[in-house]
């Protein structure tokens, strides 16, 4: 009986496991130029497809934005933003979020590459944000943490559940 105890612990822990998705808000405010006013959006970013789900952007400039990311430049393995900035692969370093007339560009390549891009890391990331591309609009931040993903629980256990009650009766 002693020697089951040990095999049906291990089989019922749980470990937590490297996040593949992380959830992405991020909070920006326009005070230097017209109109002013807060753009605060999120988004879910599965990293290991490098997609994007989820995406919900509100603002107080009467911008009407379409609700998805119309593009996105992730860093590869060897490329400049790796070799050169040492930037993680996968991080974003441009991302353009579309409105009607208009579109919010956040750009890390901006001021010669030196601003840390947006990592695939749990974290707060600065950034600045360009009306058009062109205007520097406004300083933000984003913030990525876990995303939480629901855990089935493991069918194994309805398995296991008849062997543990047929070793205690044996006792």
């Amino acid at each position: 009986m002693k020697q089951i105890i040990p095999v049906l612990a291990f089989l019922f822990l749980a470990w937590p496991a490297k996040a593949d998705t992380l959830l992405v808000s991020f909070e920006t405010a326009s005070t230097n130029t017209p109109p002013t006013g807060t753009i605060n959006g999120s988004f879910v970013w599965d990293t290991s497809t490098e997609t994007f789900s989820d995406i919900n952007i509100t603002n107080t400039l009467g911008f009407v934005f379409l609700q998805q990311i119309e593009s996105v430049h992730f860093v590869q393995a060897g490329d400049f933003d790796n070799v050169v900035f040492n930037r993680p692969v996968g991080s974003i370093t441009f991302l353009v979020f579309p409105a009607i007339g208009h579109s919010l560009v956040a750009d890390y390549n901006q001021h010669a590459g030196f601003d840390t891009p947006l990592e695939p890391f749990p974290g707060t990331y600065g950034g600045q944000f360009w009306l058009n591309g062109l205007l520097p609009l406004m300083n933000g931040e984003f913030t990525v943490t876990e995303a939480p993903v629901a855990t089935p629980e493991p069918s194994t256990l309805l398995l296991l559940a008849p062997l543990l009650l047929f070793a205690l009766k044996r006792k």
